[in-house]
């Protein structure tokens, strides 16, 4: 009979130099928080030719229609409208689509479409555009 603390293979199960021996769970998710800070900023290339850093970014929300998954600000099923803010306090709505061919690009927004697009998307407002709201 085999010990429980053998895998058969001569390894005990909590040896690091089993194949199946990954840590303690935190070391992962300490890993992965460490790698987040680490990561080169993003950035894109507006409409009009500047170049963005983004600081924070909202994905557009989907619902059912009853026939399919679409976009809750752009209410299409195969183009959506990503919601960015860029280091210097620029809104970037971050087109996508998935048409073949086409290419649409980040265009700079003022600060009502902004918050239009929060309300769209049922999302929690950020406090720099709280004033936005009527």
């Amino acid at each position: 009979m085999i010990p429980l603390s053998d895998d058969g293979f001569g390894y005990e199960l909590d040896d690091p130099k089993h194949p199946t021996y990954y840590g303690r769970a935190t070391d992962k998710a300490d890993a992965d928080r460490k790698a987040a800070k680490e990561r080169p900023p993003v950035r894109v290339q507006l409409d009009d030719g500047r170049a963005a850093e983004i600081a924070e970014r909202w994905n557009e929300p989907t619902v059912w229609d009853g026939k399919n998954q679409v976009g809750m600000f752009t209410r299409e099923e195969f183009r959506q409208a990503d919601l960015a803010q860029t280091r210097t306090g620029l809104w970037v709505i971050i087109p996508s689509s998935s048409w073949q061919g086409e290419r649409p690009r980040p265009y700079e927004v003022d600060d009502t479409v902004a918050a239009g697009w929060f309300a769209a998307c049922e999302l929690e407002l950020p406090a720099d555009l709280e004033s936005e709201v009527v």
